[in-house]
């Protein structure tokens, strides 16, 4: 997560010369994830950003499994408020993203002598994804920007998995198909 904020911080120093926010999401880690963004205004109706966002060994809906994603969203903003410039104001945004899926199922193995083994099954996934959304976000102090955005994803990767025993696990339904999103999410202007 370090090597991601330097990114961004080093990312935003050589971007300077115009206005760019870096922001947390400060509603994402009630489910244990973290989301970093770069925002960085084109011209006084559009701006492009990059967020990151990383989840650590997040439980399953199981009780013997986690899960570990990365993902990396690459987003145009189209700011749509007449009376405020880039990057206030209402906007439409679309995003492509990118992400990493790692599980982690645990289960026991009983064997007909009686006894059992616990084994743990790794499963990786790549899923790539598409997304449109609304927002709104507004600047206060010329330092401290808000950013409300709600909107619609769609992630590659339909595939399940099936656990042994004739036990069926989907660990990766959360995060495959089509769901909604929702940030709220406080940075710092960078000029």
């Amino acid at each position: 997560m370090n090597r991601f904020l330097v990114f961004f911080l080093f990312l935003a120093g050589s971007l300077s010369a115009q206005q760019s926010i870096i922001k947390l999401d400060i509603h994402a880690p009630v489910a244990r994830t973290g989301v970093v963004s770069f925002e960085h205004v084109l011209n006084e109706t559009s701006s492009l950003g990059l967020s990151v966002l990383f989840c650590d060994r997040s439980d399953l809906w199981v009780s013997e499994g986690y899960i570990s994603r990365l993902a990396i969203s690459p987003e145009y903003r189209f700011y749509l408020t007449e009376d405020l410039a880039a990057p206030q104001g209402w906007y439409l945004n679309a995003l492509l993203r990118y992400q990493h899926l790692r599980s982690e199922i645990g289960f026991t193995l009983f064997s007909e002598q009686g006894g059992s083994d616990y084994a743990v099954n790794v499963y990786n996934k790549d899923t790539f994804g598409m997304g449109l959304g609304i927002g709104y976000q507004r600047i206060f102090k010329n330092k401290v920007a808000v950013d409300l955005h709600m909107g619609t994803l769609f992630n590659s990767g339909e595939e399940r998995k099936m656990r042994p025993e004739s036990f069926e696990l989907e660990p990766y339904e959360p995060y495959v198909g089509y769901f909604l999103f929702s940030a709220i999410k406080v940075g710092y202007v960078i000029r």
